[in-house]
């Protein structure tokens, strides 16, 4: 699948970004070496990373999905940095500012078996078409296993 160079896959099914190698109640911290790609087959969510120890590839139902988020926010190590460092001849403030205008965005999607994280780049609207997509998919997975489940459920009733 060719790549646009805002991070978005041609046909909207499949998104790239920075590689988040860790959560604390939300993505925390990123790799500038690795690369994660999230793509829609199917009924499927996959989720490919790599980075310096070697590579990783998930592969998850899209009726699991709970919930998605797009988070924007400073560098938490400017800002500490930037506090400490005010009092030594104002180089906090410097920081404080570089704290402010520099902005990482998050992608990450809520999933019963654990999330999955990728700082963005590019333009936000290849994220958002992407989210679009994304949240089509899962009321139409969803609905179809409410839908299965019923069935189930009525079967066994008689």
């Amino acid at each position: 699948m060719s790549m646009r160079q805002d991070g978005l896959g041609a046909d909207g099914t499949e998104i790239s970004g920075r590689r988040v190698l860790f959560h604390l109640f939300g993505p925390v911290g990123f790799s500038g070496w690795g690369t994660t790609t999230l793509r829609l087959d199917g009924g499927w969510l996959v989720e490919e990373s790599t980075g310096w120890f070697g590579r990783k590839k998930r592969v998850l139902p899209l009726a699991g999905v709970e919930g998605f988020q797009l988070v924007t926010r400073g560098n938490r190590l400017l800002l500490v940095l930037g506090i400490l460092l005010t009092p030594v001849f104002g180089i906090g403030l410097l920081l404080l500012g570089a704290w402010f205008f520099i902005r990482y965005r998050f992608f990450t999607i809520r999933h019963q078996h654990g999330s999955l994280s990728l700082r963005q780049w590019g333009d936000l609207p290849a994220y958002e078409e992407f989210l679009a997509r994304l949240m089509r998919l899962t009321r139409q997975f969803q609905r179809k296993k409410r839908c299965e489940a019923i069935r189930h459920s009525q079967h066994h009733a008689i």
